[in-house]
């Protein structure tokens, strides 16, 4: 059975910056996917993904650990806020 919406829920200005920020960034993604299916193994960063790969350590094409300066902590950083985030989104109440 579903729960009816708490009544004390409302729209903030924050609220709509969020929908803008999320479109802004679907729109970037499709755009980097779009690319990336247009042109196989290039190494342009569209990307989330790509961009994270690189920013944690990663080869951005292939996903293999790179000898980088503090590439143990970047790879372990990005891990952590992966498990984070999944914690993020499936604990009940949502906040941290």
């Amino acid at each position: 059975m579903l729960k009816q919406p708490n009544p004390r829920d409302e729209w903030t200005p924050g609220t709509k910056l969020w929908v803008v920020i999320v479109g802004a960034a679907s729109a970037l993604e499709a755009f980097g996917l779009w690319y990336d299916a247009k042109h196989p193994g290039n190494r342009r960063k569209w990307t989330l993904t790509s961009n994270a790969r690189t920013a944690a350590g990663f080869d951005s094409v292939t996903g293999e650990a790179l000898d980088v300066p503090l590439g143990r902590l970047r790879r372990s950083a990005l891990v952590m806020a992966l498990a984070w985030l999944g914690y993020h989104w499936t604990r009940k109440g949502g906040e941290f």
